[in-house]
């Protein structure tokens, strides 16, 4: 009967302490993930930074100053023109509903994404491993 109660008075306890128990945890995963969203910020500021350093090197030669000779003074070449392209109005074609198949299959993308982040945090906060992003490199 003591070890009965001894058992219930501990899982009560426990229920009650739960949350002060699991604060720890709640707030190193928040950390975890705060720190891959600014490294995955910070990989993507050093892409654009290679890019921008490219094209300022390619702008130092002849043909990077004739291109910029003729984008800002809106030179062309003989027999050539400027077109002026206007952004298309939104109202010019509605958009069709998505279908249940297209509109599962977004959900199954966003699932694997969230489960993906959710397995780069715990590998952080547990093994201390950083994992790479799981998209694309994006060009400026």
């Amino acid at each position: 009967m003591r070890r009965l109660l001894f058992l219930c008075t501990l899982a009560v306890l426990s229920l009650l302490m739960g949350q002060s128990l699991l604060a720890p945890l709640a707030v190193g995963w928040r950390r975890a993930e705060k720190t891959l969203a600014l490294q995955d910020e910070l990989a993507d500021l050093q892409r654009q930074h290679v890019v921008v350093r490219e094209e300022i090197e390619y702008r130092k030669t002849p043909a990077g100053q004739a291109l910029t000779a003729a984008e800002v003074l809106a030179m062309t070449y003989p027999h050539g023109r400027v077109v002026d392209l206007v952004p298309r109005s939104d109202d010019a074609k509605p958009v069709a509903p998505s279908s249940l198949g297209e509109r599962v299959k977004g959900w199954r993308e966003k699932g694997r994404t969230c489960l993906r982040c959710k397995w780069r945090v715990l590998n952080l906060l547990l093994l201390d491993r950083r994992l790479p992003p799981d998209r694309a490199p994006q060009r400026i």
